[in-house]
């Protein structure tokens, strides 16, 4: 027999702990805190008080040919599907996944699962949505895994969280897409979507269904653009403006002017001829340009 210690403590976020028995055989069964004959004997338990965090310690004796799984709920899902892929570090996103990964048939593993848990519903889902994909497309049904985030400040000022992700058959024609808030259009279905906190917003990972052949891409979809960069067209615009009208034909030469030089001497340029660059497009050379581009546009539409 082998010894097992096991505790029924919390996890961060107050996330409840869980125990499996594994067989002998093509069994399953949960463990409550009591011995199990021909499978699992406590031996001793300690409990420790600690208000919300208060718990038990086990001892245990684990008969030959039994195998006793522990593991918490998922830390970003809350999932017992989420936890059981971290407790053991394998895939558990489909119902012959989570069979595996605990040892017994597909059925044993289902039957579990939906006495125990309301969860199931969830891998039920999955295997339907494969299969309409699947039905649906002429080519047949694949399985994609797209990550992203952590975007600097120039792109999420460009709409990085905007953006959708788009499923790109071989040619690169878009065949559907999911939106950032998350749902699905076209011939695509969602599978497992979570996110994860990290720089800039933090990630997304998804895990889709697709057409056999296709790929799945993040980032601005051809001739649309994000709210974000529709308010930056604007600020710009408006900014031009004021820039234009408060400072006249100081302006316009500045706006119009060859500069052979970079940005720091242009923006030095600006201050002498007493009409200063607005601090926004002041800060990197591209912004500098675009600035001046759109005043000098301004410029010639007035004259016209």
């Amino acid at each position: 027999m082998k010894k097992v210690i096991y505790s029924d403590e919390l996890a961060p976020r107050r996330r409840g702990a869980w125990a499996i028995i594994i067989g002998p055989g093509d069994e399953l069964e949960l463990f409550a805190g009591e011995s199990i004959p021909g499978k699992v004997a406590v031996v001793g338990c300690d409990y420790t008080k600690n208000g919300v965090w208060s718990h038990s310690t086990y001892r245990l004796q684990v008969a030959e040919g039994v195998r006793f799984l522990h593991g918490h709920f998922g830390f970003e899902t809350g999932t017992f599907t989420e936890g059981l892929r971290a407790a053991t570090g394998q895939p558990t996103d489909r119902w012959y996944e989570v069979a595996n990964v605990l040892g017994v048939s597909l059925p044993v593993a289902q039957n579990f699962l939906r006495t125990w848990l309301k969860e199931a519903h969830r891998l039920d889902q999955v295997e339907a949505d494969l299969a309409s994909l699947d039905e649906e497309s002429p080519t047949g049904a694949a399985t994609v895994t797209i990550t992203y985030g952590a975007p600097t400040r120039a792109a999420r000022e460009r709409g990085f969280w905007e953006w959708p992700v788009r499923i790109l058959d071989e040619d690169g024609q878009e065949v559907g897409r999911v939106s950032p808030g998350g749902e699905p259009s076209g011939e695509v279905r969602i599978l497992k979507r979570e996110t994860s906190s990290g720089y800039g917003g933090g990630y997304v990972s998804l895990i889709l269904a697709v057409p056999e052949g296709c790929r799945a891409e993040h980032g601005p979809a051809p001739g649309e653009k994000t709210w974000a960069e529709q308010e930056a067209e604007e600020r710009l615009l408006q900014t031009a403006s004021e820039w234009l009208k408060t400072y006249g034909k100081k302006a316009v030469h500045v706006a119009t002017k060859e500069y052979p030089y970079g940005r720091a001497r242009v923006l030095a340029y600006a201050e002498s001829q007493g009409c200063p660059i607005p601090r926004e497009y002041s800060r990197q050379a591209s912004d500098l340009w675009e600035f001046l581009g759109e005043v000098k546009s301004l410029a010639q539409k007035q004259k016209k």
